[in-house]
């Protein structure tokens, strides 16, 4: 089965993803904010990592490049609405997947793109 780590500051929408990952039946840890992230990644090899890009202590770009040092091959999925042309691009230059805007989209269809990632 695969294992996800979700990275998200916002008690709601962690809720929200909670219901969706249960309800798909995808296993899944949960990170609050960046350095959390870092060390949870450290300690097991997450399958795909949903990550917010504007965290309460580092940047949602600065975890990326530490997962990236870790594994280049990370697949990553950012969820942010953080519409930043320039951040965009970086985070594209450091290997992210997708980069879906929560304000666009359900979160069921985020669901739906992890899962097109995970199997």
């Amino acid at each position: 089965m695969s294992k996800i780590l979700l990275v998200e500051d916002d008690n709601d929408l962690v809720n929200i993803y909670k219901e969706e990952l249960s309800f798909s039946n995808i296993d899944f840890d949960i990170a609050t904010n960046g350095e959390d992230a870092i060390k949870k990644n450290e300690s097991f090899d997450y399958d795909l990592i949903m990550l917010d890009i504007m965290l309460p202590d580092i940047s949602g770009i600065d975890v990326l490049k530490k997962i990236k040092e870790k594994d280049k091959d990370k697949k990553v999925i950012v969820i942010s609405n953080l519409e930043v042309p320039a951040i965009i691009n970086q985070a594209f230059a450091l290997g992210v997947n997708a980069y879906l805007i929560k304000a666009e989209l359900l979160p069921s269809q985020i669901i739906e793109e992890v899962k097109r990632l995970i199997t």
